[in-house]
């Protein structure tokens, strides 16, 4: 017999197993044929139900289309945003970016495209959906050009960069009609948003180049290149973050002589430790390789992924 292969889609719960939960070419309520799978960082809310983007076919309907779904941990899958929904500003001939998430009340934020015009969109629990920021809106009086990804918060707030000729990060707490904004320079990318919503980020602020983190208010230094670890090594780059519910930043960092560096930042007094670090001992049937650090931007530890041709995930406690 010959098994033709297929993707799928695999929920890890707290008993440590896998559960296989969707099947490419599947479908939902409204949906047939759902495949092509991709999910992002901030694609899991705490409720277990997570935000991927598939393409799939209208039941009874020929015609492949892209669309936003969500499916609980047991199999349930929805259509959240349909192919072609009408969408502010943009209309409805633009395609999905692979560039979104999902907070716990099921919030959902999202990217779409149409040739140069990019626009991030706002979906409440309501069916409600808002325009957040695009290109050709005015920040200060002058137009976007282009943005960044979005980075989602368990409890709605959101981030992304947006360059008007300077690149400002903008920081919501759920109304997109209320920001936050912060100018800095060399900007790289947005890593996590707490529960608080507080924004994790490598850019350029006064202080230096490296991990910042930001609350809306007050920005701070939490790691920045050239300065020492706590191994004594000085920091060459970031590759991720995670921040904790007790404001605990958690970073994937290299240094000259360690590509790949887990630190903890640390509260309060309490000084920067080593939560990982290249060379260590892991309890699995074959040495991996290490590939990347996964955001776990929501509650809980930080999660290493590591392999090459077959990746496997490990939970560092």
């Amino acid at each position: 017999m010959v098994v033709p292969y297929k993707g799928c889609i695999l929920f890890a719960g707290q008993d440590g197993l896998s559960h296989l939960i969707f099947f490419d070419g599947g479908s939902g309520p409204v949906s047939a044929n759902i495949r092509n799978f991709a999910t992002t960082r901030f694609g899991l809310n705490d409720n277990s139900v997570t935000l991927f983007r598939a393409d799939y076919q209208d039941i009874g309907g020929l015609t492949v289309k892209n669309g936003l779904f969500t499916i609980t941990s047991n199999g349930l899958v929805n259509l959240a945003v349909a192919a072609a929904t009408n969408l502010p500003g943009i209309g409805t001939t633009y395609t999905f970016d692979r560039d979104f998430g999902i907070a716990n009340d099921g919030t959902i934020l999202f990217f779409a495209t149409n040739g140069a015009a990019r626009a991030l969109y706002r979906l409440t629990p309501d069916n409600v959906i808002s325009r957040v920021i695009g290109t050709g809106d005015l920040i200060n009086g002058s137009p976007v050009a282009s943005l960044g990804s979005v980075a989602v918060g368990k409890n709605g707030q959101y981030g992304v960069m947006a360059n008007n000729g300077t690149q400002n990060l903008l920081l919501y707490a759920g109304d997109p009609a209320q920001r936050s904004q912060l100018p800095l320079t060399n900007f790289n990318s947005i890593y996590s948003i707490s529960g608080a919503g507080e924004a994790v980020f490598v850019a350029s602020l006064p202080q230096g180049y490296g991990l910042q983190r930001w609350n809306g208010v007050s920005a701070q230094a939490v790691f920045l290149t050239g300065t020492p670890s706590p191994g004594g090594d000085l920091y060459t780059q970031f590759d991720s973050a995670g921040i904790t519910a007790s404001g605990q930043v958690i970073a994937q960092a290299r240094t000259a002589n360690d590509l790949l560096l887990v630190v903890n930042s640390g509260s309060g007094s309490s000084k920067p430790s080593v939560v990982f670090q290249d060379g260590a001992q892991i309890n699995v049937p074959a040495g991996p390789a290490f590939y990347n650090f996964v955001l776990n931007g929501h509650t809980g530890n930080p999660m290493i992924r590591t392999g090459w041709y077959t990746p496997d995930v490990f939970e560092v406690s």
